[in-house]
């Protein structure tokens, strides 16, 4: 599973440290350990699950910053089809 780099993530990615299981066997390994972690709020323990997608973010945007380009993108397609682009 894919998850956001933390301290935790690097100490698995170490030389020498083992590697983890399949799924869902590291789960059941470390499970209670990342259910503490969150309980407690130890943040460079805590489990950041990011799915596939998360290979695309290279760099940090507003919400705003990341409206206004979604919405520039989308007027510029709609004035190519109005235009009969495509």
């Amino acid at each position: 599973m894919r998850q956001i780099r933390s301290a935790w993530s690097d100490e698995w990615a170490a030389p020498g440290a083992p590697e983890p299981l399949a799924m869902p066997w590291q789960d059941q390994l470390v499970g209670e350990i990342v259910e503490a972690a969150e309980e407690h709020g130890i943040q460079p323990l805590m489990h950041q699950p990011a799915g596939q997608s998360v290979a695309w973010c290279d760099a940090r945007a507003t919400v705003a910053e990341v409206v206004a380009r979604i919405a520039a993108e989308a007027f510029a397609a709609l004035a190519r089809l109005g235009a009969g682009e495509r």
